[in-house]
């Protein structure tokens, strides 16, 4: 839940650049495919940067399909 929180505080007030510290670090897979649907709805107006260490969201966000690194 603090995972999230932080996330959402994170994109109040609508910014140009966004600075995340592995984001779906200790998330379930339910709501880590959650976090990163929202996170490609921001990609469009957004520069998100992100540090993780699994490499199925690497993968995904160095191929441009950040809208679904999570396996399903």
């Amino acid at each position: 839940m603090k995972r999230r929180l932080s996330i959402a505080i994170s994109l109040v007030g609508d910014p140009k650049i966004v600075f995340l510290d592995e984001p779906s670090t200790g998330l379930d897979p339910d709501n880590r495919r959650q976090i990163w649907e929202v996170l490609a709805k921001c990609q469009d107006k957004r520069s998100l940067f992100l540090t993780t260490h699994m490499m199925e969201e690497a993968d995904a966000c160095a191929t441009g399909s950040a809208s679904s690194p999570v396996a399903h």
